[in-house]
Protein backbone atom coordinates (compact mmCIF):
# COMPACT_ATOMS: atom_id res chain seq x y z
CA UNK A 1 0.00 0.00 0.00
CA UNK A 2 1.51 3.60 -0.76
CA UNK A 3 -0.52 6.52 0.70
CA UNK A 4 -0.39 10.11 -0.75
CA UNK A 5 -1.68 12.28 1.79
CA UNK A 6 -2.03 16.60 1.92
CA UNK A 7 -1.95 18.56 4.92
CA UNK A 8 -4.50 20.17 6.36
CA UNK A 9 -4.20 22.92 9.09
CA UNK A 10 -7.15 21.46 11.36
CA UNK A 11 -7.25 18.27 13.34
CA UNK A 12 -9.00 15.48 12.28
CA UNK A 13 -12.69 14.70 13.55
CA UNK A 14 -13.30 13.11 16.89
CA UNK A 15 -16.12 10.37 17.69
CA UNK A 16 -18.03 9.05 20.74
CA UNK A 17 -19.60 5.67 20.78
CA UNK A 18 -22.05 5.13 23.17
CA UNK A 19 -22.79 1.29 24.03
CA UNK A 20 -26.21 0.31 25.57
CA UNK A 21 -26.94 -3.10 27.45
CA UNK A 22 -27.62 -4.70 24.63
CA UNK A 23 -24.76 -4.21 22.45
CA UNK A 24 -26.27 -1.85 20.25
CA UNK A 25 -23.91 1.06 19.17
CA UNK A 26 -24.45 4.46 18.43
CA UNK A 27 -21.21 6.99 16.86
CA UNK A 28 -21.73 10.69 16.82
CA UNK A 29 -18.70 12.02 14.90
CA UNK A 30 -17.84 15.84 15.72
CA UNK A 31 -16.33 18.22 13.52
CA UNK A 32 -16.35 18.69 10.08
CA UNK A 33 -15.01 15.96 7.39
CA UNK A 34 -11.71 16.29 6.23
CA UNK A 35 -12.08 15.82 1.88
CA UNK A 36 -9.45 16.02 -0.44
CA UNK A 37 -9.80 18.75 -3.32
CA UNK A 38 -9.24 18.67 -7.08
CA UNK A 39 -6.88 21.24 -6.40
CA UNK A 40 -4.79 19.54 -3.46
CA UNK A 41 -1.38 18.19 -5.08
CA UNK A 42 -1.92 14.63 -5.20
CA UNK A 43 -0.93 12.42 -8.10
CA UNK A 44 -4.67 12.33 -9.45
CA UNK A 45 -3.74 10.67 -12.86
CA UNK A 46 -2.68 7.34 -10.32
CA UNK A 47 -6.37 6.50 -10.25
CA UNK A 48 -5.86 5.13 -13.80
CA UNK A 49 -4.00 2.49 -12.60
CA UNK A 50 -6.89 1.55 -9.94
CA UNK A 51 -9.35 -1.03 -10.74
CA UNK A 52 -11.83 0.27 -8.33
CA UNK A 53 -12.39 2.95 -5.54
CA UNK A 54 -14.17 3.52 -2.73
CA UNK A 55 -14.87 7.22 -2.67
CA UNK A 56 -16.47 8.47 1.44
CA UNK A 57 -15.50 12.36 1.02
CA UNK A 58 -14.24 14.99 -1.72
CA UNK A 59 -15.30 17.74 -3.36
CA UNK A 60 -17.11 17.28 -7.21
CA UNK A 61 -13.71 17.71 -8.73
CA UNK A 62 -11.47 15.43 -6.65
CA UNK A 63 -14.79 12.81 -7.31
CA UNK A 64 -14.45 13.37 -10.88
CA UNK A 65 -10.85 12.54 -10.75
CA UNK A 66 -11.44 9.33 -8.93
CA UNK A 67 -13.86 8.54 -12.22
CA UNK A 68 -10.47 7.48 -13.57
CA UNK A 69 -10.51 4.33 -11.94
CA UNK A 70 -11.90 1.03 -13.62
CA UNK A 71 -15.42 1.34 -11.50
CA UNK A 72 -16.00 3.92 -8.41
CA UNK A 73 -18.29 3.07 -5.30
CA UNK A 74 -19.52 5.85 -3.03
CA UNK A 75 -20.63 6.11 0.55
CA UNK A 76 -24.62 7.79 0.57
CA UNK A 77 -23.05 10.07 3.37
CA UNK A 78 -21.75 12.29 0.66
CA UNK A 79 -25.04 11.67 -1.98
CA UNK A 80 -25.21 15.65 -2.78
CA UNK A 81 -21.13 16.14 -3.25
CA UNK A 82 -21.73 12.51 -6.11
CA UNK A 83 -24.51 14.14 -7.35
CA UNK A 84 -22.98 17.19 -8.12
CA UNK A 85 -19.82 15.60 -9.24
CA UNK A 86 -22.32 13.98 -11.91
CA UNK A 87 -20.02 10.50 -12.15
CA UNK A 88 -21.69 7.40 -12.85
CA UNK A 89 -20.81 4.73 -10.30
CA UNK A 90 -20.70 1.31 -10.04
CA UNK A 91 -22.10 1.07 -6.45
CA UNK A 92 -23.47 3.34 -3.76
CA UNK A 93 -23.32 1.74 -0.19
CA UNK A 94 -25.61 3.16 2.68
CA UNK A 95 -28.22 2.39 4.95
CA UNK A 96 -31.84 2.28 4.14
CA UNK A 97 -33.80 5.07 6.17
Amino acid sequence: MEVQATFRPQPTRRAITFLNPDGERTIVVLGPRLAPYESDPLPWERLAECRGVYVTAGDPGALRQARRAGSVVGTSRILNDLLAAEIPLEGLVGQPQ
